[in-house]
């Protein structure tokens, strides 16, 4: 028999997940590189180190990985990008609320897809991860024994201005399509996985769930045992029933159809005050605006024939009040408040975006 060579080697395989992930990573604008050097850092330079797969536990992936710091980049902002590991401190307990945060974010994003389980996190806080109910932005009792309910309610608040980031570029579509074909991927694997009940740890394969159906609106249905699974479109804060316009959605809906997994109670102004407080930083008006001969001394020049009531880091100096039911936010010229003001409407999309901005909803 006659030697043929040395064969040319045209193309090397890849896994499949890390595939998706990396290119989810790239899509970030993140350079992903494996080195025992360290399990997870970010150089605020945007190269992503992570440890090679012998050093992750066993039911850990690189997906999982690349998506656990998805999720930390999405809770500190945009300005993380340029930080060491995210402007997160690792060595103290001075972030755990953030850490919490992305792990409700992580839980949120996963879930609808069928993938909370198997993009779990596999670090000191899974524990935590376990705690979280049905709806992960809902804080459960069992929470209680890992943060104070204050430190609870403040990661729910950072969780849900990062859920708003992931709606918007640089992580989507890319978040979202990664998370979806992961569960393709996973719905068909499964089917190959053979379950042995005397066979210890079993697969993560078989933790892949069913993904949930799209509601109407482009949102995803909720988890069965959440509040929302028992309402209405009508019952939501943002659907408006004159015109039956969701203005989460920016769509007409059947007012009695099933509500979708961001369905919120109504709402009130004088516990909420988003507007008024954190969303924007001036109310711009014409000079022609009753509120500038009455209130001058609180109206500056903007240029370009703009005046604008500024708010020095975004609370209006007309709000007052905590937001609490026995002291609820107030504006001190309610009656003679800007134009832009009176045109703002509550449970429009407007006011959604001021909700969004501030952690209230998603």
């Amino acid at each position: 028999m006659h030697a043929l060579g040395a064969r040319a080697i045209h193309f090397y395989y890849e896994d499949a997940l890390d595939r998706i992930w990396l290119a989810c990573a790239e899509r970030l604008g993140l350079r992903v590189i494996r080195s025992p050097k360290a399990y997870a850092s970010y150089d605020g330079k945007g190269t992503l180190t992570l440890a090679p797969s012998e050093a992750l536990d066993p039911d850990d992936c690189l997906a999982q990985m690349i998506f656990h710091e998805a999720c930390h980049a999405l809770v500190q902002g945009p300005e993380a990008f340029f930080q060491e590991d995210w402007g997160l401190d690792n060595t103290t307990s001075r972030d755990v609320v953030r850490e919490l945060a992305c792990l409700r974010v992580q839980a949120q994003l996963a879930q609808p897809f069928g993938l909370r389980k198997f993009l779990a996190p596999t670090t000191e806080f899974r524990a935590f991860y376990d705690s979280l109910g049905p709806d992960p932005l809902e804080v459960t009792e069992s929470e209680s024994l890992f943060a104070s309910s204050s430190e609870l309610v403040e990661s729910v608040r950072l969780a849900k201005v990062a859920l708003g980031r992931a709606d918007r570029p640089p992580f989507h579509p890319h978040l979202h399509e990664a998370l979806r074909d992961t569960a393709l991927i996973g719905e068909v694997v499964k089917k190959w996985v053979h379950t042995n009940p005397q066979l210890t740890p079993s697969s993560l394969w078989e933790t892949i769930e069913e993904t949930y159906p799209t509601h109407p609106s482009g949102f995803t249905m909720p988890h069965p045992q959440s509040k929302a699974a028992s309402q209405q479109c009508k019952s939501c804060g943002f659907f408006e029933q004159e015109t039956m316009m969701c203005h989460k959605a920016g769509v007409v809906l059947d007012p009695h159809l099933p509500a979708c997994a961001r369905w919120e109670g109504q709402l009130e102004c004088g516990l909420c005050g988003a507007c008024c407080r954190e969303a924007f930083d001036a109310v711009e008006m014409s000079a022609d605006d009753p509120f500038v001969d009455s209130h001058k001394h609180l109206v500056v020049w903007r240029g370009d024939g703009v005046l604008a009531l500024e708010r020095k880091q975004g609370r209006c100096p007309l709000l007052f009040g905590n937001g609490e039911v026995d002291s609820p936010y107030r504006c001190a010229a309610y009656h003679v408040r800007p134009k832009a003001c009176i045109d703002f409407e509550v449970g429009k999309s407007n006011c959604y975006l001021a909700r969004q901005r501030t952690g209230l909803s998603w």
